[in-house]
C-alpha cells in the first residue's frame, strides 16, 4: 500500500451493494442486541454493583458478564442474517470477517490502526494537560512506575516500561476476540446497511445506536464512574458517535471488521492504564476530561472527522459488488 494522506494509507475498499436501507432488519438487529445487553447485564444489576470510581474496575464476575454483553450484537446481526435466509458460509461476507487482502496487508491494517488510535489518545492527554485537566509526570515517572511496579525513582524505568509495553501488547491480542463480538455486530453488520443514507449520516446514526446500546454499562458508572446519568447518559452518546465515526472510518476504508476490533481494543483495553502511566500516580485521571471519550478526547476526535470530511474520506463510493435489494 502507497503511503500518503491520512486517507490513502489504507486501500480505499468502501462497499455498498445496497440500494436502500432495510430498517425491519435494522430494527430486528437494534431490538436483539439491546434486549440482549439489558438481560446478561441484569445479575450485576441486582447484584447493586455501581462503579464509583475511576480505579474500581470491579471484580471477575463483572467481566465475565461484560464479555457476554459484547457478544450480543454478533449474535444479534447472525441471528438476523440467518432469518433472512442467509447461510452459516456466507456469514463471514456478510459480516466483514474477511482479511482486508493477505495476510501480511491485514497485519499493517492492524498495526496502522493500533498507532493511529495510541496517537489519538496521546495527543487527547496532551491537550487535557493544557486544559489543566490531566497532568503528565515526566519527571518522576510515578505513574508509569506504579503500573510497572518499579517503585521510587528519578528517570523512566526503561526495563520494567519494555515489559510492561509487551505485556499489554500480548493481552491486546488475547483480547481482540472479546471486542470482536461487538465489531461484528455494529461495523460488520449495521453501517453497511445503512451506507444508502449516505456516508456521514450512516456513520451518525450506527455511532447513536452503538452508544445506546451501552446503557447498561453506563448506567452502572462503567464509562463515567461518580457522575448521574444526566451527564453520563450524554457524554456517552458524544463519545460513542465521536469513536464511532472514527471507527467506522477504518471499516470502511478496510472493508474489514479486523482493524476495527483493533482499534476498539487500544480504546478499551489499552487506554485505560496508559493514561496511569502517563500521568501522576497521585491523580486518577477523570475519564469524563481525559482520554479519547472524554471532552477533551471528543475535540480531538472531533478534529480527526473534519479532517476527514474535507479530505474526501467521508464521501460515498460506488461499490465493487452489484446492488442488493
Amino acid at each position: 500500500m502507497e503511503a500518503g494522506s491520512i486517507g490513502r494509507s489504507w486501500e480505499s475498499v468502501m462497499l455498498n451493494p445496497y440500494r436502500s436501507v432495510r430498517w425491519s432488519e435494522i430494527r430486528l438487529f437494534a431490538v436483539l442486541a439491546y434486549v440482549g445487553a439489558w438481560v446478561v447485564m441484569t445479575p450485576i444489576w441486582l447484584s447493586g454493583f455501581r462503579r464509583t470510581d475511576a480505579a474500581d474496575t470491579g471484580g471477575l464476575d463483572v467481566q465475565v458478564f461484560l464479555w457476554a454483553m459484547m457478544l450480543t450484537p454478533a449474535l444479534a446481526a447472525a441471528a438476523v442474517l440467518l432469518r433472512g435466509g442467509r447461510r452459516l458460509r456466507d456469514l463471514p461476507g456478510e459480516l466483514g470477517l474477511r482479511l482486508p487482502g493477505t495476510l501480511r496487508q491485514t497485519l499493517v491494517s492492524c498495526a496502522k490502526a493500533f498507532v493511529l488510535t495510541t496517537a489519538l489518545i496521546v495527543l487527547s492527554a496532551v491537550l487535557a494537560s493544557a486544559f489543566g485537566v490531566f497532568e503528565f509526570d515526566l519527571h518522576g515517572f510515578s505513574g508509569l512506575r506504579e503500573e510497572t511496579g518499579a517503585g521510587p525513582g528519578t528517570g523512566p524505568p526503561l526495563l520494567p516500561a519494555l515489559g510492561w509495553i509487551a505485556a499489554h501488547l500480548l493481552t491486546s491480542v488475547l483480547f481482540l476476540p472479546l471486542f470482536l463480538g461487538e465489531e461484528i455486530g455494529w461495523q460488520g453488520y449495521l453501517l453497511p446497511r445503512l451506507l444508502p443514507l449516505g456516508t456521514p449520516r450512516a456513520l451518525l446514526v450506527m455511532g447513536v445506536l452503538w452508544a445506546l446500546w451501552h446503557l447498561p454499562t453506563v448506567l452502572l458508572g462503567g464509562q463515567f464512574p461518580g457522575y448521574g446519568m444526566v451527564i453520563a447518559v450524554p457524554a456517552a452518546v458524544i463519545g460513542g458517535v465521536l469513536v464511532g465515526v472514527f471507527i467506522g472510518w477504518i471499516r470502511l476504508r478496510t472493508g474489514s471488521v479486523w482493524p476495527t476490533v483493533t482499534a476498539h481494543t487500544v480504546i478499551s483495553h489499552v487506554m485505560p492504564p496508559l493514561m496511569l502511566a502517563m500521568g501522576d500516580a497521585e491523580r486518577t485521571p477523570d475519564p469524563l476530561q481525559a482520554g479519547l471519550l472524554g471532552w477533551t478526547g471528543w475535540i480531538v476526535l472531533g478534529g480527526m472527522a473534519v479532517v476527514l470530511a474535507a479530505t474526501g474520506q467521508l464521501r460515498r463510493r460506488r461499490s465493487r459488488e452489484s446492488p442488493i435489494g
